[in-house]
């Protein structure tokens, strides 16, 4: 607002007097010079505005510098004034803002509102911003108003309808296809570690471990690319360029993460128990190594990933990178072996005090009293309050899909040999890909209307069908099909790497090969159509798809993937035979 009025002062004082109607903005150059307002009342615009109007009394308030009408003609009539005048408009949705300058020749009518509506005033506006006429009380023509609408949460912060640059083919190709190479490197690394510990005495002894792994990597997943698909949609919209909002944003992000972490950490161990006792009945050891391992990898690793996601995105910002196209893979790229890791390392130094239950419930008692501190400061932070309100239901729902599939899993591994090794590959490529999509879709609605249950910004069905959705001429089509296209590349590179890691003691023959590459092209295809049914779904619900989407689309993915992949065995399999 300031290069508008052209003052010095970012966040002009304004003095307003509710019981005449005037308003008086003073804006300080210095701490003893400073220049006054004054402001005359037009109670006029409110009456004649008519329908127009808002529901609550709008008192319009027209501003002219001291120092502007010093320096212009004397013989400039008051009719002459008031055609070079701007103003401002209190209203019970927003703010009108006009301010008095002369117009130039070039100027028009949309002039005002792209000149300084981003710095400061409307950080944390809703809706569109709207340009209005006025007519002034004299009958002479009247000045523009820009309206501004105010959020009183700035977490939500938004300007309304803008115009984006469109990214280039090119750089949606390099910024998206380098950190899938790099997610997809920590996905293989994460088969290779499940391969290795799969013949550990802990993982064969306590079979509910494999229960476990999809169930704390999807975990893993869902927490950090919505962290990261959260996080990138607010530097999308300018939260952090403010260094008190970023780190608002850092410290409230960490314990929403941290407190969902240990809730689901405890839930995915309670689960895996349940599923198991008609089988092997209830050993109260086996219990609580499960709930220990599963708290203290799901707290770990969600204080590592976090800060390493909210790194990339903050850098990726400052970079001129969109962290939609950085953000999620890079976030899953150390996710799964890291996980993996932490998983075995705990529950095999556990399994080695199968007789003491101390150590075990001390990692449990520890973990579980300190949620209600996370709850705490996440109910406190304003950018992630509403997420400790709605943002459970579809990380539980991911968990209880998750952990079917590591049932699944469990059946699958035993049966077929070098299963362990494809399926964090598969699943993860998917999850990594999907959440691209979501992300750059969630983030488009946000910076494109004003608030979820808005129909969307394109004007497009709830549903588009298939070939819209990879063909069409929509915003999202060609990023789909660019997707779509790094899926046999990227698993090639995957599983060849694998191979001259294993020593070609794989299972990637010419044979399992193609079945392989066509189960994941199926599972990625389906997965990026339903991103966008989705999200434009959730949307019109009035559910922020940050928060919703991710979770259960990379759920989708880990119980599509071991379906796939299993599937596949089988073909192969009956091939063979």
């Amino acid at each position: 607002m300031a290069r508008l009025l052209g003052i010095g002062r970012l966040e002009p004082f304004v003095d307003f007097n509710s019981s005449t109607s005037t308003a008086n903005l003073t804006a300080l150059h210095g701490k003893e010079q400073q220049e006054c307002f004054n402001n005359p009342t037009f109670e006029a615009d409110y009456e004649n505005a008519g329908d127009e109007r808002s529901s609550l009394p709008t008192v319009t308030i027209s501003l002219h510098s001291d120092d502007y009408l010093l320096s212009q003609n004397n013989n400039h009539t008051t009719n002459n004034q008031n055609q070079n005048k701007l103003g401002l408009a209190s209203t019970d949705s927003g703010i009108l803002i006009c301010v008095a300058q002369p117009p130039s020749a070039t100027d028009d009518s949309s002039s005002v509102g792209g000149k300084s509506l981003d710095s400061g005033l409307c950080e944390d506006g809703h809706g569109p911003v709207r340009q209005t006429p006025q007519d002034n009380d004299n009958g002479g023509s009247g000045g523009r108003s820009t309206s501004v609408p105010v959020s009183k949460d700035g977490a939500k912060g938004h300007r309304g309808p803008q115009e984006h640059k469109q990214e280039t083919l090119l750089a949606i190709c390099i910024q998206v296809f380098i950190p899938f190479l790099i997610a997809g490197t920590g996905t293989c690394g994460a088969g290779i570690v499940l391969d290795h510990v799969e013949e550990w005495t802990v993982f064969k002894d306590v079979k509910e471990l494999f229960i476990l792994v999809p169930t704390l990597l999807g975990l893993k997943g869902n927490l950090e690319m919505t962290l990261a698909s959260r996080v990138s949609t607010q530097a999308n919209l300018g939260k952090l360029d403010s260094l008190r909002e970023k780190w608002q944003m850092i410290w409230g992000n960490m314990s929403i993460v941290v407190c969902q972490a240990t809730v689901m950490g405890f839930l995915a161990a309670a689960f895996a128990t349940v599923m198991t006792i008609s089988s092997r009945g209830f050993q109260l050891h086996n219990a609580l190594l499960l709930c220990a391992s599963s708290l203290f990898t799901a707290v770990i690793a969600s204080l590592i990933l976090g800060s390493i996601t909210l790194a990339v995105v903050i850098a990726s910002h400052k970079c001129n990178i969109n962290p939609d196209n950085v953000a999620t893979p890079i976030a899953a790229s150390l996710g799964d072996v890291t996980t993996l890791g932490i998983l075995a390392a705990i529950s095999s130094y556990l399994y080695k005090m199968k007789e003491n239950y101390v150590p075990a419930s001390i990692v449990i008692a520890t973990f579980i009293f300190l949620i209600p501190l996370w709850a705490y400061l996440s109910y406190k932070n304003a950018f992630v309050k509403q997420v400790l309100k709605t943002g459970w239901a579809p990380v539980i729902a991911a968990l209880i899909i998750t952990t079917i599939g590591g049932f699944i899993l469990e059946k699958s591994v035993s049966q077929f040999k070098g299963f362990a090794i494809f399926q964090p590959v598969i699943n993860g490529a998917a999850g990594d890909l999907v959440a691209i999509q979501a992300s750059r879709i969630s983030t488009y609605f946000h910076q494109n209307s004003a608030k979820p249950g808005a129909r969307p910004p394109d004007g497009s069905a709830l549903c588009v069908s298939p070939w819209a959705a990879f063909f069409g001429k929509g915003p999202h089509s060609r990023t789909a099909l660019i997707l779509l296209a790094m899926v046999i590349p990227g698993h090639l590179l995957f599983g060849y790497g694998i191979t001259l890691i294993k020593g070609g003691d794989t299972v990637l023959t010419p044979t399992f090969l193609p079945i392989y590459l066509a189960s994941a092209f199926i599972q990625i295809t389906l997965l990026l159509y339903i991103a966008q049914c989705m999200i434009q779904i959730l949307w019109r619900l009035k559910i922020d798809p940050d928060n919703s989407a991710i979770p259960l689309l990379t759920t989708l993915g880990d119980f599509s993937g071991i379906c796939c992949l299993t599937i596949a065995f089988y073909i192969h399999h009956f091939l063979v035979a």
